[in-house]
């Protein structure tokens, strides 16, 4: 199975967030099909186009660049993974970003973390998003 590819949009100017599905029937009712290239384009400058990861956190919910999620810190999974015991549960709050094309999980000190789904603390069952940097920029600066 190839991976899935979609996208969702912050609406800098209306500052909401716009799913892929209605990007696209936005470029069909405008009768625009340059909308899309204009998205990628940065023709649009008001719209951030944000890539969905292809996975999935603990409840099911699909993890997209600039989401924020909690899981158990570096620290704590290390403890808990040479142990083999999940003893340590000190929770730290990442945002995601692409970085060398790979998702990473990102401190609030703008270092990267792990690679999503990559290291022990970054497993899917590991993982909560809790909001995003554009809605819950708050979120973020809690951790700082």
């Amino acid at each position: 199975m190839g991976r899935q590819t979609e996208y969702r949009a912050w609406n800098k100017r209306d500052k909401c967030m716009i799913d892929w599905n209605e990007i696209i029937r936005s470029a069909f009712n405008f009768q625009s099909p340059n909308l899309l290239f204009d998205v990628f384009a940065e023709e649009l400058h008001y719209l951030e186009p944000l890539q969905y990861t292809g996975i999935k956190d603990r409840a099911g919910t699909k993890i997209f660049e600039g989401d924020l999620v909690k899981c158990l810190s570096y620290a704590a999974s290390m403890v808990n993974a040479w142990s083999n015991k999940d003893e340590a549960q000190d929770k730290e709050i990442y945002k995601i970003e692409w970085v060398d094309c790979r998702p990473m999980l990102v401190g609030a000190d703008g270092k990267w973390a792990a690679v999503l789904n990559h290291h022990v603390m970054s497993k899917p069952e590991q993982l909560e998003v809790i909001g995003n940097i554009y809605e819950n920029p708050e979120l973020l600066k809690e951790c700082e």
